[in-house]
């Protein structure tokens, strides 16, 4: 992949990256009994070995993820979607929203948090809040390590700041969505268009 995993804009611009992730892989479908038949169990693999395998398990409009990149469930409170319908969903916050438990999906990038820092800064200049001269007397932190060292330092600003901080959103500088949700929706949609592709949905 030629851009760093928080340079990604969005599950299209992921796939672009890595249009050959999935090449050999196989899915099968296990429809089970419940919701009309909606609920089923995807199986997704390469044929020539069981690494990097992952399921899907879709039970009254929940989905469970899990195999060799972590687990996730997602929750769209509405029984009657269909698996399928889920093939088309390309908006990345909005599927971020619906997971409800998962392994640690967040990561933290210092070299993020500085970049993020030097264009809050332009911004406080842009917006009228400080002048250049201002700028450049806001000291750069010597060491970000996680979100916790971001909270402390942002805490230490003068009160006349704290509304921009919080509506600038600062407190999430250097934090980004880690590749497994990524290989996770990635994953399914490559399944159901499988899936579909062998007329097994």
């Amino acid at each position: 992949m030629s851009k760093k995993i928080y340079e990604i804009i969005d599950l299209d611009d992921y796939k672009n990256e890595n249009k050959d992730l999935f090449n050999g892989y196989d899915a099968t479908i296990e429809k089970l009994d419940g919701n009309d038949g909606r609920d089923c169990i995807i199986t997704f693999k390469r044929t020539d070995t069981v690494q990097g395998s992952m399921r899907f398990i879709y039970i009254n409009g929940v989905l469970s993820v899990n195999g060799d990149y972590g687990y996730a469930v997602y929750n769209w409170y509405n029984k009657n979607n269909h698996i399928s319908a889920y093939g088309r969903f390309n908006s990345f916050g909005y599927i971020l929203s619906k997971i409800v438990a998962s392994g640690n999906y967040k990561k933290f990038s210092e070299e993020l948090f500085f970049k993020e820092f030097d264009d809050w800064k332009q911004h406080l200049v842009d917006d009228g809040y400080i002048t250049l001269k201002e700028k450049d007397l806001i000291e750069k932190p010597h060491s970000i390590c996680n979100e916790n060292d971001v909270v402390n330092y942002f805490d230490n600003f003068d009160t006349e700041l704290i509304d921009d901080i919080y509506e600038f959103g600062v407190y999430e500088f250097g934090a980004y969505v880690s590749e497994r949700p990524y290989i996770w929706w990635y994953g399914l949609q490559t399944a159901l268009k499988i899936l579909e592709e062998k007329g097994e949905l």
